[in-house]
């Protein structure tokens, strides 16, 4: 017999927050569908590629804030077009940066 759904939740969020991660991990990996076209290979390799660039100065990164403010522009507008940033800030392929 199965655990009732809410249980089963409350279960959930007494464990270690390391091992809800990983549950929310494989959960989320078993709703997605066998074959995206996406292999894990490919997404490592990606991954790692866009961190090397991070790391060389490349491919800087937001801040949260950043993040959150360009999110919510881009909701309320319903688009994913570029959205006006301050001067001190440049674009590659078409991501708005901070110049460091």
């Amino acid at each position: 017999m199965s655990m009732p759904q809410n249980q089963l939740f409350e279960s959930a969020l007494s464990l270690p927050q390391p091992e809800r991660a990983d549950l929310a991990f494989q959960l989320l990996q078993s709703l997605t569908p066998p074959d995206d076209g996406v292999s894990s290979e490919k997404f490592s390799a990606e991954f790692r590629e866009r961190i090397e660039a991070h790391r060389r100065g490349e491919l800087p990164s937001f801040s949260l804030e950043e993040t959150r403010a360009i999110s919510a522009a881009r909701c309320a507008r319903g688009t994913k077009k570029r959205i006006s940033v301050p001067k001190n800030r440049v674009r590659q392929n078409g991501t708005e940066f901070h110049r460091g």
